[in-house]
């Protein structure tokens, strides 16, 4: 019965497509966030009911769900979220192409169920192989503009790249333990498991955009604004969180893999905040602080409390989610995303008061419970070493600076007006404000041992020196947020220099740049090389066989008469006939036809074989489908549990 939370908004994203085409926008949202709710509901039902699901492909390949340990607070989170955003995408986005956006984002929610849901490494595998493919097709939702069909493919190949990880982390549990169970990962040592973790940590690190993966984020701000939201709050982002906080027994097991995590975390966390601060893009601050909020989780997981990353990333779905689609009704309105163009205060006053609370508790503030999941960060690295603690807290501060500078720039006080938002955005928005209050019940007494009881892992007790350094850094990181925003609004009106420094670190202090030099730039020579290759040796090679066995055909034919022509004249006449049969009809078709014939078929399979490197993501997808197939049907004689 837990399959149907994977089929339900799968089949229904299929059946909807058909239905949002006919129907009006309020409709077709209001549909589609009931299938997500649906599948809500489902979750809910299956933690109270111990659903679990397998299908054996045979003895030992066995697809396994279930709902045990972190994998229900995502399963349920995920269409929570989701259902507010399909309400919000299905009005705020444009008529064309609206229909096809809203089924993409429902099966979204389908492939990260069965990720979430996974207890095997191979059904987590094609879990993450469909997040993928479905993020790619979201962020390149308007295929017909190149530049953003650019991007989409610059996001897919840079996760694709980790996805390797992945895969070499299956082949090692899988050679080492025959079966892709997580149990069986107990089995694992030595250096077979330290390559189990790297695989892990590549994979997870991609997908969450820690460094030097990061810049990825930007290219998918190319998608439209709910895909946004969906994709930074609950689904593919979060994915890598899950990944290392689902097998954090297994992964610490390796030395290097704690201290590894948290610097990887510090240091993505820092850098996004930086990047953050100086960003004059509303959608790309709130994707980088994406990025440093993920690192924080890193570093929870890191210090050995997975319960905290799995908490931290659920009051931050339900912040970013909203802000993301705050900054699509203000960007729509003035035309653009440029926080210099907004300071929509007066114009939208609801979404404004809205916003500070979604950029309060970001910031980390008490009460919020998003301040609360901080705080046990905080505490959580504290317990590995004190230093961890104060650079946690610091890190913080910055985190309140730029939500400090994007409230201020984004709904300030500016002109007069008023403008007309539809009430489902705005209700959509106003009802992720009210779940970002309501967590500040994690504040109350017993919170921290409920928390434990639900997540089934431990959670840190606080302690008063690091609540108080830390609510100090936040303080007086809002107040620097605020003396940026005013700066920003300088820097973009006088001084060239100052915009320079301020748009290299906006941009990743040019990680772009270099990743494009040491990367992208040679596999592409590579690539073209190889093909200049296959074409001036495989092809010309092939014309020039079938030119040389041609002047050996005429060669032959020549002999040939020569040698018929001596002996007596009677053999001399029979032979001459031989040869002229011989050369007139066979000689011609041996040596002729039979060579230029191969070169024309190696031809045509040489032009055929070059046409699948043609860079179109999907020309490799059906490759791959056609392949997932083949085994598919090996594998055919399994049975449905």
């Amino acid at each position: 019965m837990l399959w149907a939370t994977v089929w339900l908004p799968i089949l229904a994203a299929l059946a909807l497509y058909r239905f949002c085409q006919g129907r009006g926008a309020s409709a077709g949202s209001i549909a589609v966030g009931s299938a997500a709710i649906g599948t809500a509901l489902l979750v809910g039902a299956g933690m109270l009911q111990g659903w679990t699901g397998s299908f054996a492909w045979g003895p030992d390949i066995v697809l396994q769900i279930g709902l045990e340990g972190l994998s229900p607070a995502f399963a349920l989170t995920l269409p929570l979220v989701a259902a507010l955003v399909l309400v919000y995408a299905g009005v705020h986005e444009e008529s064309r192409g609206r229909a096809r956006l809203l089924a993409l984002m429902l099966g979204f929610v389908g492939a990260m169920e069965l990720l979430v849901l996974a207890q095997d490494l191979l059904t987590l595998l094609i879990g993450w192989e469909l997040v993928g493919a479905l993020s790619w097709a979201l962020i390149g939702h308007h295929g017909s503009d190149a530049r953003k069909s650019a991007h989409a493919r610059q996001a897919f190949l840079v996760t694709r790249f980790g996805d390797l990880g992945l895969y070499l982390a299956a082949a090692v549990a899988f050679s080492q333990t025959g079966s892709f169970s997580f149990e069986a990962l107990a089995q694992l040592e030595g250096p077979a498991l330290g390559l189990f973790v790297a695989g892990i940590v590549l994979a997870a690190a991609a997908k969450s955009a820690q460094l030097p993966f990061s810049p990825w984020l930007f290219s998918a701000m190319s998608g439209p604004t709910s895909a946004s939201a969906l994709l930074h709050s609950a689904t593919m982002v979060s994915a890598g969180v899950y990944l290392i906080a689902r097998l954090q027994g297994e992964l610490s097991a390796v030395a290097w893999f704690a201290p590894l995590t948290i610097g990887l975390g510090l240091a993505t966390a820092l850098a996004g905040s930086v990047v953050a601060i100086f960003q004059s893009d509303a959608k790309r601050l709130l994707a980088a602080s994406t990025s440093a909020h993920h690192g924080l989780m890193w570093v929870a997981v890191g210090a050995g409390y997975p319960s905290v990353a799995v908490a931290h990333f659920i009051a931050h779905a339900f912040l970013k989610a909203p802000l993301f689609m705050a900054s699509g009704v203000a960007g729509d309105y003035v035309g653009s995303y440029r926080l210099t163009a907004m300071k929509l205060g007066r114009v939208m006053p609801g979404l404004a008061v809205a916003g500070l609370v979604l950029s309060l508790a970001l910031a980390g503030l008490f009460p919020m419970g998003a301040g609360w999941t901080k705080e046990a960060i905080v505490t959580a690295a504290g317990h590995v070493a004190p230093y961890y603690a104060v650079i946690t807290a610091l890190l913080g501060g910055l985190s309140a600076a730029y939500c400090a500078r994007f409230q201020l720039m984004a709904f300030g006080r500016g002109p007069e007006g008023r403008a007309e938002v539809h009430q489902l955005e705005s209700g959509t928005i106003y009802s992720f404000a009210i779940v970002t209050v309501a967590l500040a019940a994690l504040w109350l007494p017993g919170s921290r041992q409920w928390l434990e009881a639900l997540l089934d892992s431990p959670v840190p007790a606080f302690k008063a020196w690091e609540v108080l350094f830390s609510m100090l850094c936040v303080v007086l990181g809002l107040v620097l947020g605020l003396v940026l925003g005013r700066w920003s609004v300088t820097v973009a009106e006088n001084r060239q220099e100052e915009r320079v420094a301020a748009s290299v670190a906006a941009n990743w202090f040019g990680l772009p740049s270099l990743g494009r030099d040491l990367v992208s730039r040679p596999v592409n020579w590579l690539a073209l090389s190889l093909a200049s290759l296959d074409d001036r040796v495989v092809d010309q090679g092939l014309e020039a066989s079938a030119r040389l066995a041609h002047r050996l055909a005429g060669w032959n034919s020549r002999v040939g008469e020569w040698l018929f022509d001596l002996g007596p004249e009677d053999l001399a006449r029979y032979s001459q006939n031989a040869a002229d049969y011989a050369g007139a009809r066979i000689e011609p078709r041996l040596f002729d036809e039979l060579p230029l014939g191969t070169a024309r078929v190696s031809g045509r399979l040489a032009t055929y074989v070059r046409g699948f490197q043609s860079g179109m993501v999907h020309h490799y997808y059906t490759i791959a489908v056609i392949g997932f197939v083949t085994i598919l049907s090996i594998f055919a004689t399994g049975e449905l549990f």
